[in-house]
């Protein structure tokens, strides 16, 4: 998911009008749409819109350790 998917979600076509609908800051989006947005709220928002947008899974580590367990 990047920052185009959330525009395109709520129906808007500025950073600012996602900032409000997350109530996050303006840096907040702007540093998303530069460096991706982090996996944890990526999957946040995968919930909330009852995966209507979804998490970018390639950035979900695997878990590490015995299998046998």
């Amino acid at each position: 998911m990047n920052v185009n998917d959330i525009k395109k979600y709520l129906g808007v076509t500025k950073n600012a009008h996602v900032a409000n609908a997350l109530d996050l800051s303006k840096v907040t989006i702007g540093k998303w749409a530069k460096n991706g947005i982090p996996i944890d709220r990526q999957s946040l928002l995968q919930l909330q819109t009852n995966h209507k947008l979804q998490a970018d899974k390639s950035l979900i580590s695997p878990l590490v350790g015995n299998s046998s367990e």
